[in-house]
């Protein structure tokens, strides 16, 4: 049992739920919640899409105002809470404010993100009982419920950890169709017990996923709530403050271990994917052209 993968259920720091909430008409799983002990770093990358959910907008919002740290964070599948105008802004806000009353934290540290159906309004009656009954199941659903919590047309749950010295660093993600640049139809939570400031893991974050996330396609279509999220609970003893060194560069390769892993993982489970491919491109007089010629033979509807 030493050697098995680690989960986000078992990342130090950090009480996972997930419930029925009755968003999905199936009456599956479709509503996750983390929360941190204490005031977790906190670091997001989002869809640039020129149309974005308002849970995508609340998230970046919060992030900022709160200076990179998070105590929570609101996953319901079913409805992407997309397209709704005035009333989804509303919604939003009105869910983060929803738990942060139940946890007892500021509105602001909590981060929402919500996967589904286009141009639907939320069910506010539904997301606002779902909330209730996911905060009194922090810590004790069962392993690998959170990850089945956010899936829509996902074929199987996506999860990856890996050990470190000090600390460990788990995640899930979902997403089966409009992958495309800059993320997509996905979303990612990855949790860590490392020790990091919020410059280090926003660098470390936007560093690992240009060639994880950002280098898989399924479909070539971009989406309006692609979201990857990284907490850490700060329960490690080596302090990991800037960029740069030893101890930044060990917590990027983890970090990277995991989301390549969780990005292949989407990849395979793309809609209607029979086999996964990798394009590999040599004598490329930049990273960027490189990136260019393999997203043009992986988009290419003849290939």
């Amino acid at each position: 049992m030493a050697n098995k993968m680690p989960t986000i259920e078992a990342i130090r720091g950090f009480r996972v739920g997930a419930v029925r909430a009755g968003i999905k008409a199936s009456g599956a799983l479709d509503m996750g919640l983390i929360q941190a002990e204490e005031r977790a770093t906190a670091a997001g990358v989002f869809t640039r899409n020129t149309v974005v959910s308002p849970s995508v907008t609340l998230t970046r919002k919060h992030l900022k105002s709160a200076g990179g740290y998070a105590r929570a964070v609101l996953v319901s599948s079913g409805n992407a809470n997309a397209c709704t105008g005035r009333q989804g802004h509303h919604d939003a806000r009105e869910c983060a404010g929803e738990v942060a009353r139940l946890i007892g934290t500021d509105s602001e540290q909590v981060l929402v993100a919500t996967t589904g159906i286009i141009g639907h309004a939320l069910p506010m009656d539904v997301m606002t009982s779902g909330i209730s009954q996911v905060v009194a199941k922090l810590g004790s659903s069962r392993q690998g419920a959170f990850s089945r919590a956010i899936m829509t047309t996902d074929t199987r749950p996506k999860s990856a950890g890996m050990r470190t010295r000090g600390y460990s660093v788990a995640g899930v993600a979902k997403g089966s169709g409009m992958i495309a640049p800059n993320m997509a139809t996905m979303l990612g939570f990855i949790l860590t017990d490392a020790t990091i400031l919020p410059a280090a893991l926003r660098a470390a974050l936007k560093d690992v996923v240009t060639d994880t996330f950002n280098a898989v396609t399924v479909d070539g279509d971009c989406s309006t709530n692609d979201t990857v999220l990284v907490l850490a609970s700060n329960h490690a003893k080596e302090r990991i403050s800037r960029p740069s060194g030893k101890a930044y560069s060990r917590f990027r390769e983890a970090l990277r271990k995991v989301c390549a892993s969780l990005a292949e993982q989407i990849a395979v489970d793309g809609e209607g994917a029979t086999k996964l491919i990798r394009v590999k491109v040599r004598g490329a007089g930049s990273v960027a052209d490189a990136r260019k010629v393999a997203r043009t033979v992986g988009e290419s509807a003849l290939v």
